[in-house]
């Protein structure tokens, strides 16, 4: 089976959606620019006051070295860096994290 590139969009798509829906925003960075720094997440978000950046890939798909280290630069910053395949990967991370209450049920208490 071939490579199709529209599948990563496809996972970014419902990430997004997913934060969105639960109070947080997420930016979505296009590389290939001459003054961007390479290796940026494919998403950047903020949600409930934690920053995380995310990058997107194909169930195939690896991260660059680059990514990689991007990555670690935003662990060592203190923010969240997560390289997801699917909206799965962005709640077993959380769960791990011990995040679940805080980004998820916040927005049950707006609401009430």
């Amino acid at each position: 089976m071939a490579y199709k590139p529209h599948k990563e969009k496809k996972i970014e798509d419902e990430i997004k959606q997913f934060i969105k829906e639960h109070g947080g925003l997420c930016y979505k960075i296009h590389g290939g620019d001459l003054y961007q720094e390479t290796g940026i997440p494919d998403l950047l978000c903020c949600w409930h006051g934690l920053f995380f950046g995310i990058e997107v890939k194909d169930p195939r798909g690896k991260p660059s070295a680059i990514q990689l280290a991007q990555g670690i630069r935003i662990k060592k910053a203190k923010g969240h860096f997560i390289i997801a395949t699917s909206v799965k990967d962005i709640k077993n991370y959380i769960y791990e994290k011990g995040l679940w209450g805080e980004l998820l049920c916040e927005e049950q208490d707006r609401q009430t």
